[in-house]
């Protein structure tokens, strides 16, 4: 997605928030890529999501 910001989580279980401009659509889908895959280190979990309508 084009025109999409990232705030990196800077401490284990802080949000990491991604904005974007507004879109019609009727689902959502996050791609996740590790920085460390195949390793402890590397995984990838969403604890929680939201999606505010602005």
């Amino acid at each position: 997605m084009t025109g999409a910001a990232v705030e990196w989580a800077t401490d284990s279980d802080a949000p990491t928030v991604v904005t974007f401009g507004a879109v019609r659509g009727s689902g959502l889908r996050l791609t996740l890529t590790s920085a460390h895959p195949g390793e402890a280190r590397g995984a990838i979990r969403i604890s929680r999501l939201e999606a505010p309508v602005t």
